[in-house]
């Protein structure tokens, strides 16, 4: 019996990325945006989950219920967009009397900001992974390379109007391959007898950012913490788990599948096209000695993925499954990816460092008012300067980026003493009589909290899961 799932896309077919001076395709939509194709791509995934998970398996009802269903983004729009196309076809439109018009079902998608993204993003947020990559482009194998496309980019340079490295192979595969599914003009004089070199160098090159399982374990940061506390509550049908959604939709990028993949070990997969899913399902079974049998099994793009040490249809037990994430996941990803920043803890970490830092752009309650929006910009990046050289004095306090984010508020418009209230909070006041109303008035700190605009209190007390 289906217990959970717990499914990872890429986002749908998009525009390119980069584009080149000579580039003479026209998109509209701008750049690294979702396409209708890729709409359409995603709203036909959540049709083929929903006839397995909902009508086949009756994993989950009909109708959206948020104790059943999580979704989660990157905060592209792409991935945003692709999530939502995903559930418009997992959830269609039904008929009752309490419906917005069509009968359509929301569903909330839930997205961290990138820098706070440790789960789906966390490839982009390991400074580790930049020197290892950096290593590679160092090796034997990438300069062997280097030489043997030399004559090649030269000839590619000329007709595209820029240097073209290496690196260059993929964004430019992209592009010409998006010219040709959406019948853009393309550079005239294209060597059409290159364009399958041009893709395969392109795989190759995304394959060496993750070129090492241990890269790709830096990469995944805390995915697999997320799939195994997904599917932990459901092993046994004796304990319910009312609380914890039974299917989970992670809507990500080429690099989160990337390196999920190369943490697990797995061999000659496929480069992850446009709306690739990858999907983690929980079952159990009778069985006569334990009562019950747990497996995983783990399916890339319609077929069975075989995992190191499980079986070749896919399917796993779960203390083996269990294992092998241990084994794929990095013991401290804040350590070995050398992050100064754990996103589980408040943002502040060293309060002391904090406020040395913040103190010195806490500017005098009597002046501030005063001040010109140019003066207090000035201000800021000087004590932005201060703030981040005594950061570099004392690696691992943050004191110098909570100012910065503190800075930010300002720019919005923030006045200067509530912002110093945030670190310095002043004992909370017993409520006055107004002598006019007869009502209580309100403090300075439920003003904070109330405000609309406290962009700099949520970002302080920011909390990642």
């Amino acid at each position: 019996m289906l217990r959970s799932a717990l499914v990872i896309t890429r986002h749908g077919d998009r525009t390119p990325i980069k584009t080149f001076p000579n580039t003479k395709s026209v998109w509209p939509e701008g750049l690294g945006q979702l396409t209708w194709l890729g709409m359409e791509q995603h709203y036909e995934l959540g049709q083929m989950f929903r006839k397995r998970y909902v009508e086949e398996h009756g994993l989950v009802g009909s109708e959206y219920r948020g104790s059943e269903v999580y979704v989660r983004s990157t905060s592209k729009e792409r991935t945003l967009m692709s999530a939502q196309s995903f559930m418009h076809g997992f959830y269609p439109p039904t008929k009752g009397s309490k419906r917005l018009p069509g009968g359509l079902q929301p569903v909330p998608i839930h997205a961290f900001a990138k820098h706070q993204d440790i789960v789906l993003y966390a490839y982009k947020n390991c400074p580790r992974i930049k020197d290892m990559q950096h290593s590679v482009k160092q090796g034997t194998e990438w300069r062997e390379m280097e030489e043997k496309t030399a004559e090649l980019r030269a000839n590619l340079s000329t007709l595209f109007g820029a240097e073209l490295g290496l690196k260059h192979f993929t964004s430019l595969a992209t592009l010409l391959k998006q010219e040709i599914i959406h019948n853009k003009q393309m550079i005239e004089g294209f060597p059409m007898e290159h364009l399958e070199t041009i893709k395969s160098m392109g795989e190759w090159v995304l394959r060496q950012k993750y070129a090492t399982r241990e890269m790709g374990s830096l990469g995944s940061g805390k995915i697999f913490e997320e799939i195994i506390s997904t599917m932990r509550p459901h092993l046994t049908a004796t304990k319910p788990a009312k609380e914890s959604p039974k299917f989970v939709l992670l809507s990500a990028h080429d690099g989160t599948l990337l390196a999920l993949l190369t943490a697990l070990n797995v061999p000659d997969f496929l480069i992850p096209p446009f709306a690739a899913y990858l999907a983690f399902e929980l079952y159990t079974w009778p069985d006569d000695a334990t009562g019950e049998r747990a497996f995983v099994k783990v399916v890339y793009n319609g077929e069975p993925l075989s995992l190191p040490g499980c079986q070749i249809d896919g399917q796993c037990a779960f203390a083996d499954f269990e294992q092998l994430l241990r084994e794929s996941t990095s013991p401290n990803w804040y350590e070995a990816c050398g992050a100064e920043i754990c996103f589980e803890k408040d943002l502040v970490l060293d309060i002391s460092a904090a406020k040395k830092s913040v103190s010195k752009a806490v500017l005098d309650e009597n002046h501030a008012t005063h001040d010109t929006e140019h003066l207090k910009k000035r201000k800021l990046n000087a004590a932005v300067e201060e703030a981040e050289t005594l950061e570099k004095a004392a690696p691992g306090r943050v004191g110098g980026l909570e100012f910065i984010m503190l800075a930010t508020g300002l720019m919005l418009g923030f006045s200067v003493v509530p912002l110093k209230n945030l670190l310095f909070p002043p004992p909370t006041p017993k409520p006055k009589r107004s002598k006019k109303s007869g009502n209580h008035t309100i403090s300075q700190r439920q003003l904070i909290d109330d405000s609309p605009r406290n962009s700099a209190r949520r970002v302080v007390s920011v909390k990642s899961t």
